[in-house]
């Protein structure tokens, strides 16, 4: 079960589906980062990582929850993104992985720092 901080997700030298986690039912506003990290500093990396969702984690949901895509990009390769929904599990699929690369590493941040509110306009 992750209670929050910044979680790591899955780290891997290829290929990998990590295993879902479950996420406690008051997060949300998940902030998503991945790394890739070639040989060297400079080195070009390409790869596609993405976060899936599931309710009952087993089956992910079709959709998933963001897709991050390399392409010949310099090392160290670094995107991100955020959602803000809840999901019962998550977990990091790298689908593919150039074999230049030497790490990919998926970390999950919860940002509960964030909070809307409603007023009246008189």
């Amino acid at each position: 079960m992750f209670y929050g901080g910044t979680f790591n997700l899955l780290t891997s030298t290829s290929t990998a589906i990590g295993a879902f986690t479950r996420i406690d039912r008051s997060l949300r506003n998940f902030a998503f980062q991945v790394t890739m990290q070639g040989s060297s500093i400079g080195a070009l990396v390409s790869g596609t990582v993405s976060i899936e969702v599931s309710e009952d984690g087993v089956n992910p949901l079709a959709t998933k929850a963001g897709t991050i895509t390399f392409s010949s990009v310099a090392t160290p390769a670094v995107d991100g993104f955020v959602i803000d929904a809840h999901h019962e599990f998550i977990r990091a699929n790298i689908s593919s992985y150039s074999t230049a690369n030497s790490s990919v590493g998926v970390i999950a941040t919860p940002n509960m720092a964030i909070q809307m509110s409603a007023h009246q306009i008189k």
